[in-house]
């Protein structure tokens, strides 16, 4: 099951031509990046049917929805609902669509390990400047304040990923944060440890190894 999107698909990759539920799970799993620009054919997780993205956002057979929200320019499939902005190059959430346009910013550079954004997943932060995922991960494990890398500019939270899947938060509303301060998107909340009484929740486990907290519902 993916842990990164709600969607009733799967999308194949052009270079190994394999099914993956997304391009992250696909990234983890093998030993080359997922282009979401060139993708080509999808499959139904309800009737299993290969087809080419249809604009109609739904199954050309049985009708199922792709998703909720959806961009054939980006292949985006996800329950976050998303605006194109052809001058940057890519789709930004809805939430927080007011932003200084960068254009192609795809073709930029990261400024912390210096490859292309295009290599690997990337984030935009709310300057507007972009960064693999990754890097800024590691980044903002080492800072007291954290600052954008580029202009200083402080990110206003250090807990801007998922503690979970490690992916940013940034533009997305569906997420929730325990006690302990660590962050959490909604879908990942399923995968941690719970405790019952009664057929009913009563405590979740901080999935982070240096906290493991115990939280009452």
């Amino acid at each position: 099951m993916c842990i990164h999107y709600i969607r009733n698909i799967k999308v194949k990759c052009n270079q190994c031509n394999i099914f993956y539920d997304c391009h992250k799970c696909h990234d983890i799993d093998t030993d080359h990046i997922f282009t979401r620009t060139k993708l080509k054919l999808i499959k139904c997780n309800l009737c299993n049917l290969e087809q080419i993205p249809s604009t109609d956002n739904m199954c050309i057979y049985c009708k199922n929805k792709y998703s909720d929200y959806f961009c054939l320019k980006c292949s985006y499939f996800g329950e976050n609902e998303v605006i194109h902005c052809d001058i940057c190059g890519l789709c930004r959430f809805k939430l927080n669509y007011e932003h200084k346009c960068i254009p192609n910013i795809l073709l930029e550079n990261c400024s912390i390990c210096l490859l292309n954004i295009s290599l690997k997943n990337y984030i935009i932060i709310n300057c507007s400047h972009v960064f693999h995922t990754d890097c800024l991960f590691e980044y903002v494990k080492s800072c007291e304040t954290p600052k954008c890398p580029l202009c200083r500019q402080l990110f206003g939270n250090k807990n801007i990923f998922c503690t979970y899947c490690k992916q940013s938060f940034y533009g997305v509303p569906k997420g929730t944060t325990l006690n302990c301060g660590h962050f959490y998107h909604k879908n990942c909340l399923k995968n941690l440890q719970f405790t019952q009484e009664n057929n009913k929740l009563t405590s979740i486990k901080c999935s982070d190894t240096k906290c493991n907290s115990q939280h009452l519902m």
